[in-house]
Parts: structure tokens; sequence; C-alpha cells
């Protein structure tokens, strides 16, 4: 692949931030409060049935009928206020060296995530990531052709490379728009594979060279 983007329109779990490992440590804090893993996981479904996931509301129906339940969520809530202060311990290695390489290419970069934008956007701020981006996209379900139909009829880019780390949205993306250059991280070993897109992508430190041959060749 050698090609240089004009937009990138880019995934956030997975791909900049470690999720799993986050998550890990997320439920963690839940379970040393005294939570069983399937307490925590039946409370953290209900919590978003509220429409956005608020850690209050979690914490309390988790803790519910616990004895000193009150002074344990707040304890709780304030360890995991800290925690998400600690969110840029969770950026994969090589993200800010391949963000901070496009800035100077000037190519523009949008965030384009789905979860709750409040719980999100804290991950996205406490991480350090919040300058490089043009724009900050949370929208509340999976499905992003909507949101990237909007982002492309705003920013009116020549080229856009979008990266994503799950199949189905990357195949759906390519499918939606055959013009954009659709590539799936690929992390994990365990990550399952598209089809009918453009490439794959283990690591920025890759696609950064990739980046830097086709200028080359640009002259």
């Amino acid at each position: 692949m050698k090609y240089s983007p004009s937009l990138l329109v880019i995934d956030f779990d997975g791909v900049l931030f470690d999720d799993a490992r986050f998550k890990k440590d997320y439920e963690s804090l839940f379970r040393r409060a005294g939570v069983r893993e399937e307490i925590y996981q039946k409370t953290y479904d209900t919590t978003k049935k509220q429409g956005h996931y608020d850690p209050r509301i979690h914490i309390h129906l988790a803790l519910g009928g616990a004895s000193g339940a009150s002074v344990i969520e707040k304890n709780l809530f304030s360890q995991i206020k800290k925690f998400l202060d600690q969110s840029f311990r969770y950026l994969f290695g090589d993200v800010k060296g391949f963000l901070q390489f496009l800035k100077d290419e000037e190519v523009r970069m949008v965030l384009l995530s789905t979860g709750d934008a409040a719980f999100q956007n804290q991950k996205i701020a406490k991480s350090g990531l919040t300058d490089f981006f043009d724009d900050i996209v949370i929208i509340p379900h999976a499905s992003k052709t909507n949101a990237l139909d909007q982002i492309i009829r705003k920013m009116r880019p020549e080229s856009v490379l979008f990266i994503d780390d799950k199949r189905e949205v990357v195949e759906h993306i390519k499918k939606s728009f055959p013009s954009v250059y659709v590539a799936q991280m690929q992390r994990g070993s365990t990550t399952p594979a598209a089809q009918h897109i453009d490439f794959f992508v283990k690591n920025f430190t890759d696609l950064k060279e990739y980046i830097k041959e086709w200028k080359a060749a640009q002259g």
C-alpha cells in the first residue's frame, strides 16, 4: 500500500487505546469493593440501558443493599475518577508518534468512536490526544456510516483513510464508501479478519513507513 491521505478517520478503542486492559482494570475496582463478576456485568448492562453509561449509577446498582454502601459508593467513585485520570497509561506505545507525524504532514484527523459520549470524552481527554484531532465524534451505536458521510460532507477531503479494528465496521464502511481507503487494525492475533477492504495494519510504525514511501514516490 502506497497511499497518503488528506483526512484520517480513526477509531479509539482497540486502535489507539488498549480497551481490553482498561476494562479489566476498571472491573477490578468493583471487584475490590466486593462486587462479584456476574453482578458487575449485570449492573453494567442495566446501566447502559439507561441510554448512557454513568459510573455513579453503575456503582449504586452494583452495591445495592450492601452494608455501609453509601460510604463504599463514595470511595469507589473517587477511585474511578482517579483511574480515569490515568487513561494515558492505556494508549498503545506507537500512537502519539504516529499522530504527530500526520500532524506534521498536515493531514487532518477525526476521531470517530462509539460509546457513551461523556465517558468516552473523559478517556480521550485524559489520554492526552484531544489536540491532535480536528474533530472528535462520539456516536452511541456501532454503525459509523452516517457519521462518516457527515464528516466527508463537512470536510470535503481529497482522500480519506479510515481505520477501525472491528471486522463488521470496516466491511460496512468499504461497501458504503468504495473510494475511501479502509484499513483494519489487527493488534491482537484473535482479531477476526475482514474481507473486501484495502489493507490490514498491525501497528502504526508500519503504516507510517508506507506513507513515507508514498510521499517519496510522489517526488
